[in-house]
């Protein structure tokens, strides 16, 4: 039409290329770490663990095995809603309550990228990290929570391998769960809510009962993690160790 300017296609295409260029220097630029796991003990990665033995024990050196809930589609065995620790021990079936003692808890965020596909999905440690992350990312960046919790072994469970570390008048099995979505809101949101109405009280002062609920959703169903309070005391002993970590 006689008047008009059209941009040329060449110089649109160069812009293309200019903004996909800026959003891959973005990407290169925003400092987040693609690793797997983000648990860590609750003290400083530095801070010598004082042991009878002798040795120069930090966090980054305790071997804190994975809590699972065992899913229809899962690659391990196990009955289906159980809560295992390293997918060899069966802590709770599905629906019934573990009382565990809350020991760490770390919040992040990650990228929601397909499970077990390449590039692994980023990990933001801070807020401001998480909002870098979303401008550069292609998947919704969602929020999720490494706990660590101990299972104290009941007085009818015999499966002493399952739980070897004694404290106190009992003997316990340390594992740590990660927790997003449904999970994230059933027991991270649980611990903040109860944190805030009780700022002076650590999370490990009580008992806490954790199980496997059913969600369902449409025609999927799978089982994620949920904990409710409890009036229980944590005994003393497991109070002052949870304590000298904290």
């Amino acid at each position: 039409m006689a008047g008009s300017h059209q941009k040329p296609a060449a110089d649109k295409t160069e812009k293309q290329k200019t903004d996909m260029s800026e959003k891959q220097k973005k990407k290169q630029e925003t400092e987040i770490s693609v690793i797997e796991e983000t648990s860590s003990l609750g003290v400083g990665s530095n801070e010598i663990i004082t042991n009878a033995a002798g040795l120069d024990i930090t966090a980054s050196d305790i071997d804190v095995p994975y809590i699972n809930i065992v899913q229809q589609i899962s690659k391990f065995e196990g009955p289906t809603g159980a809560i295992m620790i390293d997918k060899q021990h069966v802590m709770a079936l599905a629906e019934e309550d573990a009382l565990v003692t809350i020991v760490s808890v770390n919040k992040a965020w990650t990228e929601d990228a397909p499970f077990g596909k390449e590039p692994k999905a980023r990990i933001a440690h801070t807020e401001e990290e998480a909002n870098e992350l979303a401008k550069t990312s292609d998947f919704a960046v969602l929020e999720f929570a490494d706990i660590m919790m101990l299972f104290k072994q009941p007085e009818d469970n015999e499966d002493d391998l399952a739980y070897p570390f004694p404290c106190g008048d009992g003997n316990y099995a340390l594992g740590k769960i990660q927790v997003r979505k449904n999970g994230y809101r059933q027991t991270y949101k649980r611990l903040a809510t109860r944190a805030a109405w009780n700022p002076k009280a650590p999370l490990y002062d009580i008992q806490w009962k954790l199980k496997s609920s059913l969600i369902t959703m449409g025609p999927n169903s799978w089982y994620a993690p949920m904990l409710t309070q409890t009036k229980i005391k944590t005994d003393q002993a497991v109070m002052d160790f949870v304590g000298g970590w904290s």
